[in-house]
């Protein structure tokens, strides 16, 4: 596939996905993050909830991702991850990042990515 193809398809599949979106998740994302600004929870708590209502919409995206578990092409552009986010990885997957080098995926194990939310 050519990346006009890549591209076709790839705007098909997200007009697909917009046009399909459940109307609970679309109402529920539309006050998600005013909820979270009034909320008094410490920010780990915040980004925990922030997690579960991306697996909650995760599990009716996927259908249109190729983004699986033992997959690793996001380890292989940049990709910003704040303090917090790392520390609940590491909480979730039980392990502690990797001290390699500066643009290597703390989280690849031998070419597919150990932690998929």
């Amino acid at each position: 596939m050519n990346l006009e193809e890549e591209r076709r398809s790839a705007q098909d599949n997200h007009d697909r996905l917009a046009g399909n979106i459940p109307q609970r998740l679309s109402e529920r994302e539309d006050k998600f993050a005013d909820q979270i600004k009034r909320s008094k929870i410490n920010s780990g708590k915040k980004l925990e909830s922030l997690y579960i209502f991306m697996n909650e919409l995760y599990d009716y995206v996927s259908k249109y991702t190729p983004c699986k578990k033992g997959c690793s092409d996001c380890c292989f552009y940049t990709v910003s991850v704040s303090e917090v986010e790392i520390l609940h990885i590491e909480k979730y997957a039980k392990k502690k990042r990797r001290k390699e080098e500066k643009n290597s995926c703390l989280l690849l194990i031998s070419t597919a990515l150990h932690v998929h939310f």
